[in-house]
């Protein structure tokens, strides 16, 4: 990863830094020339291998990030692919008429940071966030000249695997936790509003954040179809996601 520190987001030029897989991917690096592009499913993603030449098109900005970006727009939705939309033409922030800020493949803690430095760079009030956040497992390891940084890695303490080993759900616990905290803070005089795909995350988010701030989803009743690469939300389930969170904004 690039940005180390959220400090090196300092204009919406910036924050396509954030989208990891987007900026690494061949068919992005081919057709990205700092504006607005099209492109069909990405190079060696399984949506590219079940493509058949199929004519299926993304719409992806200047910034990185799929369809229309305008930064006085009243919704915002971050999340990973599932807010991405990955295998369907109209993914459920399109519907809604919102900031599509979903990241393929992202973490808890790549959200928290991008949602950092976009209030950094434009400090707003008064609109609606929407965070669709993957499953808390997840973790993005930042990479300094190309060498792995792990937490605790000076440490000659033996004790330390047999640490990591017994309290490791505590660990992603503890870390989701501390992210959820960052996310709600920088949401301030806004409409705050968060949910999950994965029921482990969705009951962290209900222990940490204000009931205000939940959305409540029944999880089975949202797994209607699958996207064209097979494992993402279909058409059908973005369709609930919208009429589910329009419900609620």
């Amino acid at each position: 990863m690039d940005n180390l520190s959220t400090l090196s987001v300092t204009t919406f030029d910036d924050i396509g830094k954030y989208h990891d897989y987007l900026i690494s991917n061949e068919t992005h690096k081919k057709l990205f020339a700092n504006a607005d592009y099209e492109c069909g499913p990405f190079e060696n993603s399984d949506e590219w291998h079940f493509s058949l030449g199929e004519d299926w098109k993304y719409n992806i900005n200047k910034y990185c990030f799929r369809d229309t970006f305008i930064p006085t727009n009243n919704i915002w939705a971050f999340g990973d692919s599932c807010t991405f939309g990955v295998g369907v033409d109209v993914p459920y922030p399109k519907m809604l008429g919102a900031n599509n800020m979903g990241m393929i493949g992202t973490s808890i803690d790549t959200i928290a940071r991008m949602f950092s430095s976009i209030q950094h760079i434009q400090p707003m009030k008064n609109k609606t966030f929407l965070f669709f956040l993957p499953d808390h497992s997840r973790f993005c390891w930042p990479d300094k000249d190309r060498q792995p940084t792990m937490i605790l890695n000076d440490t000659k303490d033996p004790r330390l695997p047999m640490y990591v080993s017994n309290y490791h759900s505590d660990l992603e616990d503890l870390r989701t936790i501390n992210y959820l905290n960052w996310i709600y803070d920088n949401a301030k005089n806004n409409n705050l509003k968060v949910c999950s795909w994965s029921e482990t995350t969705q009951n962290l988010c209900r222990q940490t954040l204000p009931k205000e701030c939940i959305i409540d989803l029944d999880l089975k009743s949202l797994e209607l179809d699958y996207a064209r690469d097979k494992r993402h939300p279909g058409v059908k389930t973005h369709k609930k996601l919208y009429e589910t969170f329009k419900e609620v904004l």
